[in-house]
């Protein structure tokens, strides 16, 4: 039976595990960061590991949620406050939150490596189910209201949604694309996006 922990040791713990992952999972990757590497460098018990997380692509999938978060939310919040939206602000949008991608290295390495492969196989269904429609509980509401108001084209709400995650899965197509290219497929892309979805200036 795992020792019980107070809910202020229980928070210490996670956090240490949080930070120390999130260090070796960018240095090292998923793949070759073992759980054994986090324990030691959080300085826990392996079975402490465990009372946390069910495994490493767990941990993995909690840093990466977070990370994305901070970047999407912020972003979305200012986007909503557009009014009216105009294709210019929501290519803007689209942009800068690739930009913020590109300036939180370890998200950046999450999203260009080839960690995500070996976590989707890893993750439970409950966590792949949440990862996929996590964007939809954020986005429906705005597309709705973008719709009621006429400022966005009458299309399937959800395909809108999986429309706009196409474009940033993207960013896992970099070596393909060719980073010559990249930035400026990205950029016309966006743009191409917002002027479909966002009927007027």
């Amino acid at each position: 039976m795992g020792r019980a922990f107070t809910e202020k040791d229980r928070a210490t713990i996670r956090a240490k595990l949080l930070d120390s992952a999130a260090e070796l999972f960018g240095r090292y990757g998923l793949k070759k960061t073992a759980v054994d590497d986090i324990v030691k460098a959080a300085g826990v018990a392996k079975g402490t590991f465990y009372q946390f997380f069910p495994s490493k692509e767990s941990l993995y999938f909690e840093i990466f949620d977070t990370l994305e978060n901070n970047i999407q939310r912020p972003m979305l919040a200012r986007l909503a406050e557009v009014k009216p939206l105009t294709p210019r602000a929501f290519a803007h949008f689209l942009l800068d939150s690739l930009q913020a991608i590109e300036d939180a290295p370890l998200l950046r390495q999450m999203m260009a490596g080839n960690d995500m492969d070996q976590l989707w196989r890893r993750l439970t269904p409950e966590q792949i189910e949440a990862l996929s429609s996590k964007d939809e509980k954020v986005m429906l509401p705005l597309i709705r209201r973008w719709q009621a108001a006429g400022e966005m084209a009458p299309e399937n709400p959800a395909v809108i949604v999986q429309s706009i995650r196409c474009f940033f899965m993207l960013t896992l197509h970099e070596r393909e694309i060719g980073a010559a290219h990249f930035n400026a497929t990205m950029k016309l892309m966006a743009e191409a996006i917002a002027h479909r979805l966002v009927p007027h200036d």
